[in-house]
């Protein structure tokens, strides 16, 4: 009974923790969603195109998600 605890228990910390990686992974997502609003929604000039701003974008959210991460470990 003690054995089939323990083990329960470790299955159940090891679900939380996988439960709170996919919150993350939602919470990024939606962020970028909501960028990809935000520059789909924006007047573009002429030294910038819709698909510039985005890659630009892009590649600011993946330094902070590298950040998130480092600052989480």
């Amino acid at each position: 009974m003690k054995e089939e605890i323990k083990v329960l228990k470790k299955e159940n910390g090891d679900l939380r923790e996988q439960l709170e990686q996919k919150g993350e992974e939602i919470s990024s997502f939606q962020n970028q969603d909501k960028i990809s609003k935000i520059v789909n929604g924006m007047v573009v000039n002429s030294t910038h195109s819709a698909a510039d701003l985005s890659d630009m974008l892009n590649e600011y959210i993946i330094e902070v998600d590298k950040c998130i991460a480092q600052l989480s470990e």
